[in-house]
């Protein structure tokens, strides 16, 4: 079972085996702190450090430092004097894990038939002729020379 929560009304199930939730709702709600067995964090490149409001949203439900020392190979940074992670070890056991609890991989030679024909459309849009004036000033400012690199031909800013 899948719960969706939308706000901090909602009731999660006991047999519920998923659970979707906002950062914020994590972060505010202690009765969402369950104690999770698998964390998937959407837009996990914005959690990068311990300051970063999203990491704090996070209660401590996985241990980076015992992620890392399973699957990352750690170096110290002398000029930092920290440890940083580089590179990756025990790689066929993470892709393991995550292949057989999350990981859904197409192949494009798999999906390719599956996807419908490229479709592609022009939508004109109306300028205003004062906003259009000041573009075509502006174009006209530039260099042709770096604009026909753009395009075999050059660009018409009259058009």
């Amino acid at each position: 079972m899948i719960c969706i929560v939308r706000d901090g009304k909602t009731e999660i199930a006991p047999e519920t085996r998923v659970v979707i939730i906002s950062y914020d709702l994590i972060a505010k709600e202690e009765r969402f702190q369950a104690n999770y067995q698998c964390v998937i964090c959407d837009e996990s490149h914005y959690l990068k450090n311990h300051h970063a409001k999203r990491t704090q949203a996070l209660p401590d439900y996985c241990s980076y430092r015992e992620f890392t020392r399973r699957y990352c190979i750690p170096i110290y940074n002398s000029f930092s004097r920290r440890l940083e992670d580089e590179g990756h070890q025990r790689e066929e056991e993470l892709h393991l894990l995550l292949r057989e609890t999350i990981l859904i991989r197409r192949l494009k030679k798999d999906v390719l038939k599956e996807l419908p024909d490229k479709q592609r459309s022009r939508i004109p849009i109306e300028i205003p002729e004062k906003d259009l004036r000041e573009i075509k000033k502006k174009m006209s400012s530039f260099d042709s020379s770096i604009l026909s690199s753009f395009n075999d031909e050059p660009i018409d800013v009259n058009k």
